[in-house]
């Protein structure tokens, strides 16, 4: 791979709370007419009609359950898992979280992060926020989301690309999600 000239970044959401004040993105087409980069106020605010419309189309109400979890995801700014939530959502069952936290993700507003059954956390849809790849743990479950260099981004939509084309296939989008151990876990 040909050096890109800009290094990765990285940020830790287990213990830190990501702020990515600057920009995030919003929704599909059908959600905004531009998919356009909003600011985290804009976001905050649109949000809860694109979790409105996108709940309707399979059928399904935006209750207080359900907003809560979005607003704890959108304030979080990192997977969060089922235990966080129970902690900053004690009035909600855990079983109406399991129950929203799948009709959410139906729904493509949420997204499964799990680097095992054991570690699974929860996260803003990407067309909500913006692309990025993930560093999971398989001994401690923390989640590293990581941004890397255009460049590399450009390699892997290139590969990714030509791979499905050989099969005939169309992506819509890619993931990387890389299963390791973190610092503290490798130098234990």
């Amino acid at each position: 791979m040909t050096d890109t000239g800009t290094l990765p970044t990285a940020t830790t959401t287990t213990s830190t709370r990501r702020l990515r004040t600057g920009q995030l993105r919003t929704g599909i087409a059908a959600d905004r007419d531009s998919g356009s980069v909003m600011s985290a106020d804009e976001l905050a605010g649109d949000l809860h009609g694109v979790a409105e419309r996108r709940l309707r189309r399979v059928d399904q109400r935006y209750t207080s359950g359900r907003r809560a979890i979005v607003e704890l995801l959108v304030s979080a700014r990192h997977p969060v898992s089922i235990s966080d939530i129970a902690e900053h959502l004690p009035d909600l069952p855990r079983s109406s979280a399991y129950r929203h936290l799948t009709d959410l993700q139906a729904a493509g507003l949420i997204r499964r992060v799990a680097a095992s059954d054991e570690f699974t956390r929860f996260e803003l849809a990407e067309d909500l926020t913006e692309h990025h790849h993930h560093l999971l743990c398989v001994n401690c479950g923390k989640v590293t989301d990581v941004t890397p260099p255009a460049g590399f981004e450009h390699q892997v939509a290139g590969a990714v690309s030509d791979l499905a084309a050989a099969q005939g296939f169309q992506p819509q989008s890619h993931r990387l999600d890389i299963l390791g151990l973190c610092a503290d876990c490798h130098e234990r």
